[in-house]
């Protein structure tokens, strides 16, 4: 069974000029456009061309049922090879499966761990440039990013739990329910209307004093299970420390069987991605 890193992705409207006096009329467009950001997404990626260091690579759609889609990308890489003393170079195309539950209430894409490239991040920064340059065209644009573990967040505050200065959280344009709803209706609505690509909430402490964070507020509690579901670090300032303290180094990964894969198994792939909410 190969490793995969797990990653979030969330889709924003672009910003585009309200018509003043036709506004409710561009607010709705917008509202249908988000609507049907997935069915968009799908069709995308079935016809998406990916590039690296100003190559095409080769990529195989494996299957596309039932929300999960399954491709494999292909990387360019030379080989030099030594035959009777004489060295030649011939390239070598290995590959790296990615796996996308691509339900309104998931979306995550999980990344083969191998050594077709670097690291899952170099997939990751191709799969959004060659998404956004598609959905650019109907109007929306793709965050992805890496999710790690909430209790990253808890073990760095319980470490300085009298020290603590600032905390930041920041989230991205709000449309993924497993993370939005840990937010405050209030603060999804507020950024909805002003169509806010960024969204920071910040606490700060009185000169002289510290927050007082722990794992009963269940309002922290709840915007740090967005921020990590949704891969946005948490910010932290801690008396005596000159750096701020942020979270995301944790990985959240998951094991696919590639047999479960070739055989589009998708109602266990779907439960593999689910246990990651358990």
């Amino acid at each position: 069974m190969a490793l995969y890193t797990i990653y979030a992705y969330q889709f924003k409207p672009l910003a585009v000029q309200l018509d003043l006096f036709n506004k409710e009329r561009c607010l709705e467009q917008r509202s249908e456009l988000m609507s049907q950001k997935n069915k968009i997404f799908e069709n995308i990626i079935k016809s998406c061309i990916f590039t690296h260091r100003n190559r095409q690579l080769s990529s195989q759609l494996l299957f596309c049922s039932d929300e999960i889609i399954a491709f494999k990308l292909a990387n360019v890489k030379a080989v030099h090879l030594e035959q009777k003393f004489q060295i030649k170079t011939t390239t070598d195309e290995p590959s790296a499966t990615v796996l996308i539950y691509n339900d309104a209430n998931v979306q995550r894409i999980a990344i083969e761990q191998n050594k077709a490239f670097t690291d899952t991040g170099v997939v990751i920064r191709i799969l959004k440039k060659a998404f956004n340059d598609q959905l650019e065209n109907e109007g929306l644009s793709i965050t992805i990013k890496k999710e790690y573990k909430e209790r990253e967040f808890w073990d760095l505050i319980n470490r300085n739990s009298d020290c603590i200065k600032m905390v930041r959280f920041e989230f991205d344009y709000p449309n993924l329910p497993r993370v939005s709803e840990s937010v405050s209706t209030m603060l999804k609505q507020a950024s909805e209307a002003a169509l806010s690509a960024k969204t920071r909430l910040e606490f700060n402490s009185a000169e002289k004093e510290c927050l007082n964070i722990d794992e009963s507020n269940e309002q922290i509690k709840g915007l740090t299970q967005a921020a990590s579901g949704s891969g946005n670090s948490v910010v932290l300032r801690i008396k005596g420390m000159k750096k701020l303290q942020k979270t995301g180094y944790t990985t959240k990964t998951l094991r696919f069987d590639d047999l479960e894969i070739q055989a589009n198994n998708v109602e266990d792939i779907k439960e593999i991605f689910r246990s990651l909410d358990e």
